[in-house]
């Protein structure tokens, strides 16, 4: 018998109309378990569609800005026709205010991930989450026969849990 499980009738909650309840028992499931949590959905679905580029020759700074804008943790790096790299908050933070280096003084494209690491839109969130967590990153390039759509990130997974508690919950 499960933890949870154990805690409700240690609390004597189970099957009470009670509404605590309701979230504890859809607290113990496991979001990766299939059977219960479908990680089915396509990341075409939830990844964000407007894919923000900036040019390689921009500082950090008007890259934070362009990020801060529109609400983003990364941009992809594109000089005219070319996909470049990608930039993230993380490197802005790591290459930069880490090593107290002046942000207006340094380029995108000596931050940048020269790697673009993508994934395409018809896998599921399941695998797009799997290669994201292999790689260590939380943000992940979105492809559709080959050619960038759009960007998925971490906050992308955190969108799509709630929306599956929230459907699991009738909340």
């Amino acid at each position: 018998m499960n933890v949870a499980k154990i805690s409700l009738k240690w609390l004597n909650l189970e099957r009470r109309n009670f509404k605590a309840s309701r979230y504890l028992e859809v607290g113990y499931h496991n979001l990766w378990d299939t059977k219960k949590y479908s990680m089915t959905s396509l990341v075409k679905d939830y990844m964000d569609g407007n894919m923000v580029t900036i040019q390689p020759e921009a500082s950090a700074t008007d890259a934070a800005k362009l990020m801060l804008r529109n609400r983003i943790g990364s941009l992809i790096v594109k000089n005219d026709a070319t996909y470049l790299g990608i930039l993230t908050e993380g490197d802005i933070s790591r290459k930069v205010i880490a090593m107290e280096i002046a942000p207006t003084e340094i380029s995108v494209k000596e931050i940048m991930s020269k790697d673009i690491l993508a994934i395409d839109s018809r896998c599921t969130m399941r695998e797009a989450f799997l290669q994201m967590n292999k790689r260590k990153i939380r943000h992940i390039a979105v492809t559709n026969n080959g050619r960038y759509i759009g960007v998925l990130s971490i906050k992308d997974f955190a969108n799509y849990c709630s929306n599956g508690l929230v459907k699991q919950t009738g909340e």
